[in-house]
């Protein structure tokens, strides 16, 4: 069964769901009830604080390659890295439109 996940592309997707995931949940415990989700994003696009988002949703994917790399499952380990450096572009994309 190992043998069967150790792929880079188990290890994108888990690197793609975990980081939306977290940001979900992140927003919906730290807001207030009045607001919907996507007032939320364009509040925090305009205020810039969509960086620290993404900072913040990364964080189950460094707990991952953690984990993958204990279990020494390489090949998932460096998709969970690509999509990291996918989420870094991303933040830098909205770090130059903000400025």
């Amino acid at each position: 069964m190992k043998q069967k996940l150790d792929t880079l592309w188990f290890g994108m997707l888990i690197g793609l769901i975990m980081p939306v995931v977290m940001l979900y949940l992140f927003i919906q415990n730290n807001t207030f009830d009045g607001f919907s989700l996507r007032t939320i994003l364009d509040l925090a696009s305009t205020n810039s604080m969509i960086v620290k988002l993404l900072c913040i949703s990364v964080f189950p994917d460094m707990a991952a390659v953690f984990l993958l790399n204990t279990w020494e499952m390489w090949r998932a380990c460096r998709g969970v890295f690509t999509s990291l450096f996918l989420f870094i572009a991303i933040s830098a994309l909205f770090v130059v439109i903000n400025s």
